[in-house]
């Protein structure tokens, strides 16, 4: 048998033998939440990198990444409060990217965020 197949044999025998062991961290349960389509999407090394650091930063699998700025982009049109959201998230990454580095560089100038949610617009 191949080296994969042996491995994923001697795994299935270790969680067989122990059916109350607790559950991986490091693995997600999802599922498919009615979406019965797969649809496969070619990137770069560079490309899929850059979705890997931003599913990493955001805590989310790539997928779940790639399909929300895919399905954002079909709304933009036709969502009345996608520029109220995106402005919100802007704002938060400023606050959590550039403030930080402005501070750290003795910048004086003051930032001060709006108070309105994207929900509230």
């Amino acid at each position: 048998m191949g080296h994969k197949l042996d491995a994923a044999l001697a795994e299935r025998v270790e969680i067989e033998s122990a059916p109350d062991a607790e559950a991986r961290s490091d693995v997600r349960v999802t599922r498919g939440h009615g979406r019965t389509r797969v649809l496969q999407v070619r990137l770069n090394a560079d490309e899929l990198a850059e979705m890997q650091a931003r599913a990493d930063q955001q805590g989310l699998p790539v997928s779940t990444v790639a399909r929300t700025m895919l399905l954002d982009q079909l709304r933009a049109d036709t969502d009345p409060h996608r520029l109220a959201r995106d402005l919100h998230r802007l704002a938060d990454m400023i606050d959590r990217e550039t403030l930080p580095a402005m501070a750290a560089a003795g910048s004086t100038q003051v930032v001060r965020r709006s108070t309105v949610q994207p929900d509230s617009v």
